[in-house]
């Protein structure tokens, strides 16, 4: 027979002919629904996992532009007379090569104000410690509102490059004084 199609039904193991082609689509399109839906939806979470796990990574690499810039070595100076410090003295991770920002939001406050309150003076937020910019989070999010004042910087404060050719030279070499 032209234009006939022959199906098999797994059940009743026998032919089944059906007369219009649509239908026989029809009857396909519907076993295949499920499996269809379920593939799409492994899809989507494996995608989903791929982009978190790219984000994180993204969170973990730490790269040179990201670093928050040694104040000996800058070339913008504060001005003298014209300069507000805050000195961040805690390490995140003390001995570790990277420290992630981590202002509190008092610490950010007083900064805004500072910066506020200031405008004609530059205010220099100062790490103790390698420090560098959070790529994404709240911490991102807090530190991009206070850089988004043109007066606020943040520097790295290399203790032993500072204390280089001083008395404290020595001291600060000895790595249980840290």
């Amino acid at each position: 027979m032209i234009g006939s199609i022959f199906v098999i039904n797994p059940q009743q193991h026998r032919f089944i002919m059906l007369k219009n082609k649509s239908k026989c689509v029809y009857i396909m399109g519907r076993r295949l629904v499920i499996p269809v839906l379920v593939v799409t939806l492994i899809f989507l979470v494996v995608l989903s996992t791929i982009k978190d796990l790219s984000n994180t990574l993204k969170a973990k690499s730490v790269s040179t532009e990201n670093v928050i810039e040694d104040i000996l070595y800058s070339s913008s100076k504060p001005p003298l007379g014209r300069s507000i410090f805050f000195h961040e003295t805690s390490c995140t991770s003390p001995g570790s090569v990277s420290n992630i920002m981590n202002l509190t939001a008092r610490q950010a406050c007083s900064i805004e104000s500072a910066a506020l309150n200031n405008p004609n003076f530059q205010i220099f937020t100062v790490f103790s410690c390698p420090t560098y910019r959070p790529l994404v989070g709240r911490q991102k999010l807090l530190v991009d509102a206070i850089e988004s004042y043109e007066n606020v910087n943040f520097r790295h404060l290399n203790l032993r490059d500072y204390a280089m050719n001083t008395p404290i030279e020595d001291w600060l070499s000895d790595a249980t004084h840290i």
